[in-house]
């Protein structure tokens, strides 16, 4: 049997933490991004229950209420591809990172035909299906695994969770006590839950992570750190991002990065002031992470709104969990229900293919479409736009030459970065007598992103390198 090790690091770090996340989070890159009228909008005919999008925008999947169908969407054209059998009473839709599978389930009080069902999504054929009441939390393609829980109503209402075999439908482990975030770690064999009282571990009260055992469900470790809720971990590091209530502003959101091999604990997002466009989260919707590479170097954490704004944000993080990049969606044409004051709506960032998903909220039972927006983060639209000076690139050989906006002599910071967002080369440089070489010999062929950043001004050109 394994080691079970135990940590609770809550206390004696925090003094250093406000100005970490000040300190940190204040020169991260920031922008107001334009969101374009929508590029299509599903059959509003057929409204949509639930949807989901893979890491990366590979897949578009629809439940709809009221044909009980499951639709695949061209991400592109919003064309509509397989039509997979549904469920009479929709409750829950998952798709897995790579968008190769699909599980839904439904649920109704009074009734014993539920079913739950899982695709393959390449050629729409249905795996298995099992007839209970269950809601599924996350599936994994590359580990064949699926957290799922099962639901009793008789002789009272008991969700119990289980870890499930994907391609089969057989349960591997149950568990007596419910999550409210999981996370299949594909890269190191892992599952994560945040849970408020998870039974395994002997006096848990409060908030704890768990990690188990991806194929034996195993209890291997477990945290009590100072945030608990929607977890990532990158490919190539051992340290586990958890994006959570802030205890100290209520109603906001705090991002920390657990070191899983000490149990220590930084803080990478916090609200300092509730007039940070970019640094407030409001939590209304539990919050979304995506990796924008699937070989899991980067990250974006996204379905949350800034507090000030009421807009869409988007953080950026690094294979180093730092952030890279803060973007705000210009709202003007979403059209979520009393725009004015909503302080969350249900939505999705696609940052690879540069899109906005979500479905309108409606009068009380009432179903919407889903709509797709075009988003294009190389443009920032800050009303300012004096602060926004023009950058100017071209390449010469293996230098980048960077021609920067009229400014008084001071120091700036260039960041070169692929067009996913990821952080290729950050240099400290001294603007105000002509331009900046940057050297890029080590850059494959392909386009590139290049910001400059100083004191409260940015500016973001693009580049190519042809070898």
């Amino acid at each position: 049997m394994a080691m079970r090790t135990r940590h609770s690091f809550t206390a004696g770090i925090l003094g250093g933490l406000v100005l970490l996340a000040g300190g940190v989070m204040a020169q991260v890159p920031s922008s107001r991004i334009p969101v374009a009228p929508p590029r299509w909008i599903s059959n509003d005919v057929k409204p949509v229950y639930r949807y989901a999008i893979s890491d990366g925008g590979t897949s578009v999947v629809l439940l709809r209420s009221d044909d009980t169908s499951v639709v695949t969407i061209e991400p592109e054209s919003g064309e509509e591809l397989l039509h997979l059998r549904g469920s009479r009473a929709p409750h829950a839709l998952a798709v897995s990172p790579d968008g190769l599978r699909c599980m839904v389930t439904e649920f109704t009080v009074d009734d014993s035909t539920e079913t739950s069902r899982m695709y393959d999504l390449f050629n729409g054929q249905q795996l298995w299906e099992r007839k209970e009441k269950a809601g599924v939390m996350t599936i994994s393609t590359r580990l064949a695994r699926a957290m799922v829980y099962v639901t009793r109503t008789s002789p009272f209402f008991v969700a119990t969770p289980e870890l499930r075999d994907l391609l089969t439908g057989d349960s591997i482990r149950t568990f007596t006590d419910s999550p409210s975030s999981v996370f299949i770690d594909d890269w190191h064999q892992r599952i994560y839950v945040a849970s408020t009282n998870w039974h395994d571990v002997e006096g848990a009260q409060g908030g704890w992570i768990v990690e188990l055992d991806a194929f034996t469900g195993e209890e291997l470790r477990s945290w009590q750190p100072s945030a608990y809720g929607p977890m990532c971990r990158l490919a190539d590091s051992d340290t586990l991002l958890i994006a959570g209530f802030d205890s100290e502003r209520d109603g906001y959101l705090k991002v920390i990065a657990l070191d899983l091999t000490t149990g220590r604990e930084r803080t990478v997002v916090s609200c300092a002031s509730t007039s940070d466009e970019y640094g407030c989260v409001r939590l209304g919707y539990p919050p979304k992470w995506a990796y924008n590479d699937m070989a899991g170097q980067s990250v974006q954490l996204h379905g949350v709104m800034s507090g000030p704004a009421a807009m869409p944000l988007v953080i950026m993080f690094d294979g180093q969990c730092t952030p890279t990049a803060r973007y705000l969606l210009q709202s003007e044409n979403i059209e979520w229900e009393s725009r004015q004051h909503a302080t969350s709506f249900e939505h999705t960032v696609d940052f690879v293919h540069q899109k906005l998903y979500y479905v309108p909220e409606g009068t009380g039972f009432e179903r919407q479409p889903l709509i797709c927006h075009p988003v294009n983060f190389t443009v920032d639209v800050r009303e300012d736009r004096e602060r926004l000076g023009s950058l100017r690139l071209y390449t010469d050989g293996s230098v980048l030459r960077v021609i920067p906006p009229e400014m008084p002599a001071t120091e700036a910071t260039i960041d070169v970065m692929d067009m996913q967002g990821r952080l290729l080369h950050r240099a400290r440089v001294e603007i105000g007598n002509g331009s900046i070489a940057i050297a890029i010999d080590g850059l494959a062929s392909g386009t590139y992103l290049c910001s400059l950043a100083a004191g409260e001004r940015r500016s973001l050109g693009r580049f190519s390198v042809i070898r």
